[in-house]
């Protein structure tokens, strides 16, 4: 039975050998698979469409407090009439509203804030929800035009200030503007240097898409920096008037109900959409009707993002999936993001009109496997086995030993 034992040792060792690899030089190594896992983060993950209001709001205006053309009322009613439900009055260094209010005759929400930048020097932003200005934290002469260190470091400098000493929202204004004089590196180091909470992102429609670059610089930044440090588009009117400049580009707030809370929270969290009449440089479209999405459905199982969108009396109109660099990746309601890798976002083109979403934030997992055991392993574990079955069989022959002696 010793005999037996033994030889059952023997086949397990050999099978062993054969299941844990060939190369018996690489005593130490094993062949491996990479798994992929995709996880997807969307700013729409807590909207519920059956129940969302959806607020039409421009987040960029001036009015005769600085460079505009119309007073604090005839804004408000000029907007009021294109059907908007916020405005934020962002006057070159001064406030053309006293605070943060509901206007009585509109109950529209006025937003304060103010744009900081010289003419066309330091890069413009936006600092919104915000009643602080302090004309020192600004160059002694605000409208000077130079390649100073000043001019350069005065947009960082600014932000700074206006996060550490405010609770403004912050995005930058107009880029195409600015990217020649400072080049794409600036804006990879700015948005480097600030965390998403403290500069949100930029404008990447500005009035009647007078920057069509800024499209491409957008999707430039994402491709660096998603999905660790988002991104958010935004769309303005940039508006100096109250005439030619309203309803050019705006933003498309997805809120419970208009409260100032709601809608702080709502650009915060990027819980809204942006909009132009003019998806070719300065030439709006005024007739067609904008697109509308309904929903939004993430398959996680299926690594699938579904859009439910219309416009007009069409209901299902050509969606654009585009993701690094720009690169269109998919066009319909559904797209899988299974292979896809940083982000990933879609927008609704129709005769001259566009919604952008939000950048999809897609991280993923890699994890190596092996796809069989290493040799020394393998041998390892067909020893112990082995032993096993030896004792199994020693155990049975002894029983019947017994069992023999009996008889």
């Amino acid at each position: 039975m010793f005999l037996v034992g033994k030889f059952i040792i023997s086949i397990i060792f050999v099978l062993a050998l054969l299941t844990s690899g060939q190369n018996s030089a690489a005593l130490l190594s094993a062949s491996t698979d990479t798994i992929t896992f995709t996880r997807i983060s969307s700013p729409y993950e807590n909207i519920d469409w059956d129940n969302i209001t959806r607020l039409k709001a421009n987040l960029h205006s001036h009015t005769t407090a600085s460079d505009g053309s119309a007073t604090l009322q005839q804004m408000i009613d000029a907007y009021y009439a294109q059907g908007f439900d916020v405005v934020a009055i962002t006057d070159h260094h001064a406030f053309g509203t006293d605070a943060t209010h509901y206007d009585a005759g509109t109950g529209m929400l006025i937003i304060q804030g103010v744009e900081i930048g010289c003419w066309c020097g330091c890069h413009h932003f936006n600092a919104i929800f915000t009643d602080d200005y302090d004309v020192e934290w600004c160059s002694p002469n605000w409208t000077m035009c130079d390649d100073s260190p000043w001019t350069r470091d005065c947009a960082r400098n600014m932000i700074r200030r206006y996060y550490e000493y405010t609770d403004a929202i912050i995005f930058l204004n107009h880029p195409g503007r600015h990217l020649q004089q400072y080049g794409f590196d600036w804006y990879v180091d700015i948005f480097d240097r600030f965390s998403q909470n403290q500069l949100i992102g930029l404008e990447v429609f500005n009035q009647a898409n007078r920057h069509p670059e800024d499209l491409q610089l957008w999707d430039d930044l994402l491709t660096i920096f998603a999905p660790h440090r988002p991104i958010w588009g935004l769309g303005n009117d940039d508006a100096h008037n109250s005439t030619t400049h309203i309803g050019l580009s705006y933003n498309q707030l997805l809120v419970p109900s208009n409260t100032i809370q709601n809608v702080r929270n709502s650009i915060t969290n990027a819980e809204f959409f942006f909009m132009t009449r003019s998806l070719e440089y300065r030439n709006p479209n005024w007739t067609n009707p904008m697109p509308v999405v309904n929903s939004i459905n993430i398959n996680r199982q299926n690594f699938t993002i579904t859009v439910d969108a219309s416009i007009g009396d069409t209901t299902d109109p050509e969606i654009r999936w585009i993701s690094r660099y720009g690169n269109l990746v998919g066009t319909g309601a559904t797209i899988d993001f299974s292979e896809l890798r940083g982000f990933v976002r879609f927008e609704i083109r129709a005769g001259g009109v566009g919604k952008f979403s939000q950048p999809f934030m897609l991280y993923t997992f890699e994890m190596e496997v092996p796809n069989r055991l290493p040799l020394w392993l393998g041998l390892a574990g067909g020893i112990i086995f082995a032993f096993i079955i030896a004792d199994i069989v020693i155990y049975v022959d002894r029983k019947k030993r017994k069992k023999t002696r009996k008889t």
